[in-house]
């Protein structure tokens, strides 16, 4: 497998909206992980998309700007924020400020493109709402296509191993390489070419993995 050159033309959905998919069961409408892991997960997916487009860096443990004009609102109020701290570059720091509000800020911004629709449940007892994705096959291919990648040797960009490898560090890939038969070769796949992709990229992945560890440990 080989990595293919970084794009913004290749994303044809948000890294974030894609992780949200792969997190929630798309049928019940309800998460896969602890809300906290959650936030995490999605902050990260969105310091992502940051670097991804060219917006930022990350060098170590520290975030640098590099871009004004960010391709979407939620992109550009995370950056507005970024340059009105300049003091503040931890890339740790910024991951876990993000994580509190990463939810809504991601299901906003997927309701407003018409991938999550907000709907009414009926249990046994009672009703619930609930956000549902709009078109259930692009949120069914959103886990199937990394797991087709990961284990049929298929060309991925940046982004698509930078997606992997956050799902690894929150705990979701045995959800995504969920086929007994080929579990272990998507697993050998991505512990081999994800430490090849982006630097920055990369450092978001370590720092996520770290998070989400610390994230187990605290008190509920």
């Amino acid at each position: 497998m080989r990595t293919t050159t970084m794009s913004p033309l290749r994303l044809k959905m948000p890294v974030a909206d894609s992780y949200y998919f792969v997190a929630h069961d798309y049928m019940a409408g309800r998460r896969r992980l602890d809300r906290r892991v959650l936030g995490i997960g999605l902050a990260a997916a969105l310091l992502g998309e940051l670097v991804v487009t060219g917006v930022v860096a990350v060098s170590g443990e520290r975030l640098y700007v590099l871009h004004e004009s960010p391709p979407d609102r939620l992109l550009y109020d995370i950056n507005v924020q970024l340059l009105g701290q300049p003091q503040h570059r931890d890339l740790p720091t910024w991951l876990a400020f993000l994580a509190v509000t990463a939810e809504a800020k991601v299901t906003e911004r997927m309701q407003a493109s018409r991938r999550l629709d907000e709907v009414e449940l009926r249990r046994v007892i009672g009703k619930r709402r609930a956000l549902m994705p709009a078109d259930v096959n692009e949120a069914a291919w959103q886990a199937l296509r990394l797991e087709r990648a990961l284990t049929t040797a298929a060309d991925m960009t940046h982004a698509d191993l930078f997606l992997a490898g956050i799902v690894q560090a929150t705990g979701l890939l045995p959800h995504v390489l969920w086929n007994p038969d080929t579990s272990n070769i998507g697993n050998l796949v991505l512990s081999r070419v994800l430490p090849l992709i982006d630097p920055s990229l990369l450092a978001i992945v370590r720092q996520t993995e770290a998070a989400v560890g610390r994230s187990v440990l605290a008190p509920r």
